[in-house]
């Protein structure tokens, strides 16, 4: 058995509305049906953007065969142009494959499905050693524990300082990031549930949360802050109304940056560009994270209005000892200086990591060695202190 699954299904329906979606959909399933040859398989369309192909020849020699064939439809499938009025579309699947498992056997394959889009790969095999079905299960006591976090309100904002390093007058940032607050008050991370979230399609609401905790924030204490704000973000329509509508309700909008996130995949820069716009309307300022990750990054510095860039962790981590390391940043802090760009340095965690991005003339740093993530009301009392 194979789950066939649309790559980012919904962002192409929310761009182009649940109508156009449907029709991709109908298309997608003629594309499959054609694709799919032989009294052996059967195509069967399980659901949303999902689809599911099952060899009824459990002959074990078959096992190749029909892994071949699921390689040749992705393959096939990524190539394929679809035409709607005005319209071409092109589209990426993700494929699971499981043999066995009696009644378990849907519920193996949509594992395998889980693990290629977590490990961005096209497919993905049950592995019969248990290790996909108990990551299976810890992702749904996680998912359990997101639906929890929403009705009680226990999506917190953790905040980490961002040190103005080459001018002291200059006011301390902090950036906003997400922790979700167990039920017995235990404080857990963002990497063990973001993923789960986007799985799960409610990535939605934490950027609600975190959009929400951090206008408060910035209200209450006027301090500047910075929120991430990722590509799904700002195609999700109901998000980006959200977001627009939720400013006129706040003050000293002029004290927040968006960062945006998951730069390599701009494929639309009109998109990213009006988003920019817009926000830098309300006196919002833009930062680019993870700059100096990849080659795309310098393209986004010169066609979109950013005010500041964060150098990426891979540069900033061995600094102190990778003179290559040294030379790309001090060729990322010359050009953005030409650019009248700022620049901060991520992933600050000694001081001799600190000295040497101070040395080069990058103008703020954040990292383990500036402050760990914390309640704000931390960081006030300590700056009273």
């Amino acid at each position: 058995m194979a789950i066939l699954n649309i790559d980012k299904f919904q962002s192409f329906n929310d761009i182009y509305g649940e109508e156009i979606g449907n029709v991709a959909l109908g298309l997608t399933a003629e594309f499959l049906k054609e694709q799919i040859k032989g009294d052996d398989l059967r195509l069967y369309h399980i659901g949303g953007d999902e689809f599911c192909v099952v060899c009824t020849n459990s002959n074990v020699n078959l096992s190749t065969v029909f892994i071949a064939t699921i390689e040749k439809i992705l393959k096939n499938y990524k190539a394929e142009h679809f035409y709607y009025e005005d319209k071409s579309f092109q589209f990426l699947m993700s494929a699971g494959i499981s043999y066995s498992g009696n009644k378990k056997m849907l519920a193996y394959t949509d594992m395998a499905l889980k693990d290629a889009k977590k490990r961005n790969i096209q497919l993905s095999i049950f592995n019969e050693d248990k290790e996909q079905e108990k990551i299976h299960q810890e992702d749904i006591t996680c998912h359990k524990k997101l639906l929890s976090a929403f009705q009680r309100d226990a999506l917190l904002s953790y905040f980490q300082p961002i040190l103005p390093i080459q001018d002291s007058s200059r006011t301390t940032k902090y950036e906003s990031l997400i922790r979700l607050e167990n039920e017995d008050g235990k404080i857990i991370p963002p990497f063990n549930f973001l993923n789960v979230a986007k799985a799960n399609r409610v990535y939605y609401k934490i950027t609600r949360a975190v959009i929400q905790n951090t206008l408060k924030v910035i209200s209450e204490h006027k301090i500047p802050c910075s929120i991430n704000i990722s590509l799904s973000d700002i195609n999700n329509d109901l998000t980006m109304k959200y977001f627009f509508d939720i400013l006129n309700n706040y003050d000293y909008n002029n004290l927040l940056t968006v960062e945006l996130l998951e730069t390599e995949d701009f494929d639309n820069y009109k998109i990213v560009y009006d988003f920019c716009m817009k926000v830098r309307s309300f006196g919002i300022k833009i930062a680019l994270d993870d700059f100096g990750s990849g080659y795309a990054n310098f393209s986004h510095i010169l066609n979109l209005p950013v005010d500041y860039i964060k150098i990426d962790a891979s540069l900033i981590s061995d600094i102190d000892r990778n003179q290559n390391s040294r030379i790309m940043v001090e060729t990322i802090v010359d050009l953005a200086k030409k650019l009248h760009v700022e620049t901060i340095a991520e992933f600050v965690s000694s001081e001799e990591i600190l000295e040497v991005v101070t040395e080069l003339g990058v103008d703020y740093a954040q990292g383990y060695f500036i402050g760990k993530p914390e309640p704000i009301t931390k960081h006030l009392e300590r700056l009273k202190d």
